[in-house]
């Protein structure tokens, strides 16, 4: 296994955690073909729900010393009338991309060669902490309380921005029903 550090690793932890110096675009990534094969136990699943099966290439970011260019070289045409934009409206179907985006990305992290199995769990308990956050933020932002409470009760108590903003919520619900 090659020796991680700090300089070596950020893309593969700006990759799951979408950080800044990750950027999703679909096709601008150059992967050699063998490097993927030998990164990961075959076969891997990725599904269209997921997004752009960006979750490929952390295999190759956790195995391999990737370079990436700090600037933005494209520009995104958002259309409004696009067939992919108006495809996760709505809260149901939003809770089932990201539940198909967690269920992906555990399942790549499950099958990176040469990663600790502790380092793994590591990885799956905070990228399972991350989108429990976003599923509140979605409950919050389509009104969902009941859910909200249930995903409340889950997370972790010392975690004080989703307490604020828990509190935050009843108070809105509350205001919305005097």
């Amino acid at each position: 296994m090659m020796l991680r550090t700090k300089k070596i690793s950020h893309l593969f932890d700006d990759c799951l955690f979408v950080r800044k110096r990750f950027y999703f675009c679909s096709g601008a990534y150059l992967v050699n073909y063998d490097c993927l094969l030998k990164s990961a136990k075959w076969p891997m699943h990725t599904s269209k729900e997921a997004g752009q099966n960006w979750q490929l290439l952390l295999p190759v970011l956790w195995n391999y010393r990737c370079r990436s260019i700090p600037d933005v070289w494209y520009s995104v045409l958002c259309r409004s009338a696009s067939h992919s934009r108006g495809q996760y409206s709505g809260y149901e179907k939003s809770v089932i991309q990201l539940d198909t985006c967690l269920r992906i990305t555990l399942e790549t992290l499950y099958k990176i060669k040469d990663m600790p199995a502790d380092v793994c769990l590591g990885f799956k308990r905070l990228k399972s902490e991350e989108y429990l956050a976003y599923r509140m933020k979605l409950c919050f932002r389509y009104g969902k309380t009941k859910d909200y409470n249930l995903y409340y009760k889950k997370m972790a108590p010392q975690k004080i921005k989703h307490v604020l903003m828990y509190f935050f919520c009843k108070f809105a619900f509350v205001k919305a029903l005097l």
